[in-house]
């Protein structure tokens, strides 16, 4: 088939392979309309791709700076491409995210492998410090005194179940506090608690999710959110995908082509017009309306409205009724939205504890005005060899001096490769029937994915109010997904996966797991006896 051969009307024209994108199109391809994907880029996920080793140093020395390149000296030459996965923008899935409900539901997608994030940390002036998060950890943490101690496992305590330990914990303090601070900042009521100033940023920018000075009653549903996704894989609420964040929209848009949607990527649109334009329904339109009754089928026959015309270069002109569209698309604008200030590092050597982390340094720790956030992989995810870290850390505000402090912290000689680049999107201004999916910022969107699926279903709404989204597949379904799956490609069960650890999509066991609040081992005991 050549381009050319797919020049006509479709319900919907989807540009760019972003989460949010490829969300919409695989609903929509579900959901029976006809729809063609455009993405201007070889390789999915918008704002969110993830490159191999040889093609990342080719788009940051044409979109950023290699500050630090001893890869002729440190790895094996020629460096295989394939063996590395550098985000452009790396994510952490809460375990309770809707997108991980949506994945388990839907039986197609279980192509993903997803492993927890063991480390959380917070940092201090000199250190980065665990994030106290369950009894065990609280008291065999030797930085907290016994008072700070019981405070903070009170306040933990208070957004668990209040059955622990076999007796129920006194939070009335607690909730007395957060009643009397409710309208205060959250730092306040902490304050109150006689949290430290470390714990006190960790506890607003980590566990709270905040990005600048909040109120105690938005904090409260934020903690919840995060303490609710602790202990249904693990002792920590996070966990992300292997081979890079890019898996995650690309197999949406697996998804969608399996539902009937055409992909051409390294094309998209170079002039859109508004013209209506009518058409007689397609021919398969014909034939469903078929079984149903005169009125229905009259009113299936009846032409199609088309609002937008589209110019493609070598495939034509298409006709469309909607158009969901990605900035990078368009032509650059003058105004433009930062998404985030980035830095990637390949090490020799951990920066953080734990050798698959994530890490917060609130405002202020280091002369920084926002949070600056850490994400730490290693060769679990695929994403380079055993013995090396892909790190990356991000911010709203510049992070270079930050990182520098990083870097003198680390053995000597342990840096292979250092990287730095700012993540920008052109505004541009709405249009009828062009709904543009602008990407989040870090501002907007820290840890999760809920907005995404946020995104995704306003847009829905305004396309179809009575759109389903992502309904679970029917048998026939099933069995169509499973025949077109090529035989070579691995299912989970399959996959080697870290014996301790399971993929969310393939087996979801959270009542065998116990949340950090009710977990107690000897070893705390022995600590508490030892503290009193």
């Amino acid at each position: 088939m050549s381009l050319s051969d797919l020049e006509g009307n479709y319900d919907v024209v989807v540009c760019g392979t972003g989460l949010t994108e490829s969300l919409i199109s695989g609903s929509l391809a579900q959901m029976k309309n006809k729809l063609i994907h455009f993405d201007k880029s070889f390789d999915y996920g918008g704002c969110r791709k993830s490159k191999g080793f040889n093609d990342f140093l080719k788009w940051v020395g044409e979109n950023g700076e290699i500050i630090i390149d001893n890869s002729q000296e440190k790895l094996s030459q020629p460096v295989r491409n394939s063996s590395y996965g550098f985000d452009l923008m790396p994510i952490a899935l809460f375990s309770r995210d809707d997108l991980i409900q949506v994945l388990i539901d839907n039986k197609s997608f279980q192509a993903l492998d997803f492993y927890l994030l063991e480390g959380m940390y917070f940092r201090t002036k000199d250190s980065f410090r665990l994030i106290p998060s369950s009894k065990s950890s609280i008291f065999t943490d030797k930085t907290i005194p016994l008072r700070q101690k019981r405070v903070v496992m009170k306040f933990i305590s208070y957004f668990f179940p209040k059955e622990e330990y076999g007796h129920t914990t006194d939070n009335e303090d607690v909730e007395e506090a957060v009643k009397k601070f409710n309208d205060r900042p959250f730092s306040e009521l902490l304050k109150e608690l006689r949290f430290d100033e470390d714990l006190n940023g960790a506890f607003e920018y980590f566990v709270a999710l905040a990005t600048e000075p909040i109120l105690t009653r938005d904090a409260i549903p934020k903690i919840r959110e995060f303490c609710n996704s602790f202990g249904r894989w693990g002792a920590t609420p996070f966990i992300t995908v292997s081979y890079g964040s890019a898996d995650l929209p690309q197999v949406f848009c697996r998804h969608s082509a399996v539902y009937g949607a055409t992909f051409v990527l390294q094309h998209y649109p170079n002039n859109i017009e508004r013209e209506e334009f009518f058409a007689p329904p397609e021919d398969e339109n014909k034939d469903d309306a078929k079984d149903e009754n005169k009125d229905d089928a009259k009113e299936t026959q009846e032409p199609k409205k088309y609002t937008l015309k589209l110019n493609v270069e070598e495939l034509g002109t298409i006709r469309a009724r909607h158009l969901i569209i990605t900035p990078e698309h368009f032509p650059e604008t003058t105004e433009q939205k930062l998404i985030a200030h980035r830095e990637a590092l390949l090490l020799s050597a951990p920066l953080l504890p734990e050798k698959r982390s994530v890490a917060v340094v609130a405002p202020g720790v280091l002369g920084n005005d926002k949070p600056v956030y850490i994400f730490q992989f290693d060769s679990t995810f695929r994403i380079c060899p055993e013995g090396q870290y892909v790190v990356h850390v991000s911010s709203m505000v510049p992070i270079r001096e930050i990182v520098d402090k990083f870097v003198s912290e680390l053995p000597e000689d342990s840096i292979i490769l250092r990287t730095a680049f700012t993540l920008k999107e052109n505004i541009i201004p709405p249009m009828e029937d062009v709904y543009v999916v602008q990407s989040p910022s870090l501002d907007e969107l820290s840890f999760g994915t809920n907005f995404f699926i946020k995104q995704a279903r306003e847009i829905l709404e305004k396309i179809n109010p009575d759109y389903i989204f992502y309904p679970a597949p029917t048998e026939v379904e099933v069995m169509i997904d499973e025949d077109e799956t090529p035989a070579t490609q691995e299912t989970p069960a399959e996959q080697e996966t870290p014996a301790t650890q399971e993929t969310p999509a393939t087996q979801e066991t959270p009542e065998a797991q116990e949340t950090p609040a009710t977990q107690e081992t000897q070893e705390t005991q022995e600590a508490e006896k030892q503290e009193n």
